[in-house]
């Protein structure tokens, strides 16, 4: 689907709208759970040098992937442009012995496969190169094509090693119960999308070749030509033979003007009638079907913004939710184990500190200590508005009532941190009331002038 203009624009716009640069660390672990390890200035201290180790670890290729050629923004797109390809995206993550933290390998979800036997050794029933257990119906392994073997023999890839899951498919949609693999983002409007592409292509072949004939030369009915009027100008000559006769094609001479036609000839202009006057309402007519069956508003799908301001703030709107549903699942499926384990590593390495977090890791019973620990959220791109003054006199009025907090307003507007601004902008406050710019005086100004002036003259001289 790379070469259809349709099938691009629709990843695009997903990617654009879900992931774009990265969606970015915000670790919020609570307070009211973790009261009894904690105060919370050291709590919110914690959580800024937690954000700030984890993106100077996911901007070091070294340490991000395997085979170390992506920062972990790079490795959201890749995954998120496989599975919208492909349907999933296989994970797998080891642990480094250098650094201590996880190290990522992906394999695009078309390579997980298994078309040699129907069941495993031990008896466990494979599905589409998915194992899971017979009797309780988990995953248990995944089954990778390996390009290294002439055969292909899969290679066996379990979900758990030494208790932690190292393995798992990444889905941007959530599935049927019962259902181990997710289908392509475009599996419901696919026959729609090839078959656009192949009209577009049909038409704009059809008006390209048709473009190369100029003129028509014709006779009355059973008039006997009479010379060649074209014949100082024909440079090359191809006649065509089929039902209806035979057609003679000619390539003239640039510049050439026909005068003195015999009585019943005439030259006409070829109409290539292509494309059809019905071809641009029929595209985007079956551009909004599509755009309908994948819940992206037309507008933005064709980037073509032609209603007035409520039409154009409901596309947002509904792409806003649309992208919200989207990171939701994607945040569950890869951000957030990927996370949990960086987190456990910098743990046991002792970069990081967390009162309980090892000690209750594998207990289910101490579930809202680890959670709590581990609790964040994931930030994308910013939201938009059309107005932005309308925007910020909303959000000024949420706040005044208590509906927001600054916190949520700066991160899910803005992109930013509110405590990092309010740093910042203090101490630019302060350095501005510690040397303010002063005025210079009259004759201060006077005597700058009077020398600019005598420099001027002296270089004209």
């Amino acid at each position: 689907m790379r070469e259809n203009p349709y099938a691009s624009a629709v990843f695009g716009r997903l990617e654009t709208h879900v992931i774009n640069a990265g969606m970015q660390l915000s670790p919020s672990p609570s307070y009211d759970v973790l009261a009894p390890y904690t105060d919370e200035e050291a709590l919110q201290n914690w959580a800024t040098r937690t954000a700030e180790l984890f993106r100077i670890w996911g901007e070091d290729k070294r340490l991000v992937t395997v085979s170390r050629d992506a920062t972990f923004n790079q490795l959201q797109r890749k995954v998120f442009r496989a599975a919208m390809c492909s349907g999933d995206c296989l994970v797998v993550f080891g642990v480094s012995e250098v650094t201590g933290l996880p190290v990522i390998e992906v394999v695009d979800g078309i390579n997980v496969r298994n078309d040699w036997a129907p069941f495993a050794e031990n008896g466990n029933p494979i599905t589409n190169g998915v194992e899971t257990d017979k009797a309780t119906g988990q995953v248990v392994a995944y089954y990778v094509e390996n390009e290294l073997d002439m055969m292909k023999t899969p290679i066996r890839v379990p979900v758990y090693r030494g208790g932690i899951r190292t393995a798992w498919l990444v889905k941007i949609s959530d599935g049927r119960i019962g259902e181990n693999r997710g289908l392509p983002i475009l599996s419901v409007v696919m026959q729609n999308i090839n078959e656009l592409g192949k009209y577009l292509d049909s038409e704009q072949r059809a008006a390209l070749v048709n473009s190369y004939i100029a003129m028509i030369h014709t006779r009355a009915p059973k008039q006997a030509p009479v010379g060649n009027v074209l014949k100082g100008a024909i440079v090359g000559e191809t006649s065509v033979t089929d039902d209806n006769g035979t057609a003679t094609f000619r390539r003239m001479q640039p510049g050439f003007f026909m005068t003195n036609l015999n009585d019943g000839e005439k030259i006409e202009p070829y109409d290539t009638k292509r494309p059809t006057i019905s071809f641009s309402p029929f595209v985007e007519t079956c551009l909004k079907t599509i755009s309908f069956g994948l819940g992206i508003p037309p507008e933005l799908l064709m980037l073509s913004f032609n209603s007035n301001y409520s039409a154009s703030a409901q596309a947002i709107n509904e792409m806003q939710n649309h992208t919200k549903q989207a990171q939701s699942i994607f945040v569950a499926s890869f951000l957030q184990p990927i996370y949990d384990q960086w987190l456990t590593g910098m743990i046991l390495t002792g970069k990081i500190k967390a009162e309980n977090y090892l000690a209750t890791m594998y207990d289910p019973r101490y579930f809202d200590v680890i959670g709590a620990w581990r609790s964040a959220q994931w930030i994308g791109l910013p939201k938009s508005e059309l107005s932005v003054e309308r925007m910020v006199n909303a959000l000024s009025t949420a706040v005044d009532r208590n509906w927001a907090n600054d916190k949520d307003i700066a991160k899910q507007y803005f992109g930013t941190d509110v405590e990092t601004n309010i740093r910042i902008n203090n101490k630019y406050r302060a350095s501005r009331a510690d040397n303010p710019a002063k005025a210079p005086a009259p004759e201060e100004l006077s005597a700058k002038i009077d020398t600019l002036i005598k420099m001027m003259e002296d270089k004209r001289a």
